[in-house]
């Protein structure tokens, strides 16, 4: 991971001689933005992570972790929302979990409320939790 960061480094500094200071700024945000999307994934179960918690771990502002987001027309709450909902339905599909139920998927995944989780799994994939584990198991078994 360090020579890879060296290595990025050295090429963007070669860049940034090339094109200027704007194209060092952007390579710059691209690599703290690729970091910060690492920082969620490895934390996405926690339930505190956001705007906040993610900037006080990497050393940067919580302003700076929102505009890199609004950069790609997104969200830091959107985003770690959407992976935990992805998360949850890849879980709620597979037959190995069938047993398990969707509140404890739900509380594993970072979700604090049923209620909340019941909606926006609803608002993401048209299906309530128990709507879409039945289709996906259903399908699977045909």
């Amino acid at each position: 991971a360090v020579l890879a960061k060296n290595f990025l480094q050295v090429v963007a500094a070669a860049y940034a001689i090339e094109y200027g200071s704007q194209a060092e700024r952007s390579v710059v945000a691209a690599a703290r933005y690729t970091e910060i999307k690492q920082y969620i994934e490895m934390n996405l179960r926690n339930p505190e992570l956001g705007p906040t918690p993610i900037a006080k771990a990497l050393g940067v502002s919580r302003r700076y972790v929102r505009l890199l987001f609004a950069a790609q027309n997104d969200s830091v709450t959107a985003y770690i929302r959407r992976r935990r909902l992805e998360e949850c339905a890849w879980e709620l599909g597979q037959p190995l979990w069938q047993g398990r139920s969707i509140t404890s998927t739900a509380s594993d995944w970072g979700f604090r409320s049923m209620a909340h989780f019941a909606r926006a799994f609803k608002g993401h994939y048209g299906s309530t939790p128990t709507e879409f584990r039945r289709a996906k198991l259903t399908s699977a078994a045909n």
